[in-house]
């Protein structure tokens, strides 16, 4: 069976008839390792580009996901407002404050009142409220965003 590059689409390349292997979700892809480093160069370029335009969002520092679930990660914060302003971010969307509740009870975020720290944070302007299909939703405002941002550049 004769074997053509991913990148070059030749059979062989002058100099370079070695072809690396890789595993993709439809099966695997062949290409010259000479084709291949040239195509992990324009990456690396590539990423390094999107980083400058596209900062990386604190979320990451403070959630990652695992198993289709957000767990909390990060636990030197300063204060209790931190993991629900990163578990918001992290959802983007208005929630049912309950359900904020609930993830701090799973991720072992020993808060005694937490609806003490949402109202605090909607005072502060770091949470919005919204009423939608008769629930009270709260979701994370610009404001919000930014303090998470500041807090994430300290730590």
């Amino acid at each position: 069976m004769t074997q053509i590059c991913f990148i070059c689409r030749e059979k062989e390349k002058l100099g370079d008839t070695e072809m690396k292997t890789i595993q993709t979700l439809n099966g695997e892809v062949r290409i010259h390792t000479t084709c291949f480093a040239t195509f992990k160069s324009l990456i690396k370029v590539t990423l390094e580009e999107i980083k400058e335009v596209f900062p990386q969002t604190p979320i990451s520092q403070f959630i990652k996901v695992i198993d289709e679930k957000a767990v909390l990660v990060r636990r030197d914060w300063s204060a209790y407002s931190i993991p629900i302003l990163a578990y918001l971010d992290y959802r983007n969307e208005p929630v049912i404050p309950s359900e904020v509740y609930t993830w701090l009870t799973e991720n072992e975020v020993k808060i005694t009142n937490p609806s003490q720290y949402v109202k605090e944070l909607i005072r502060k302007g770091h949470l919005g409220v919204i009423k939608k299909e008769g629930d009270r939703r709260i979701f994370i405002t610009d404001t919000g965003r930014k303090y998470l941002m500041d807090v994430s550049e300290e730590g």
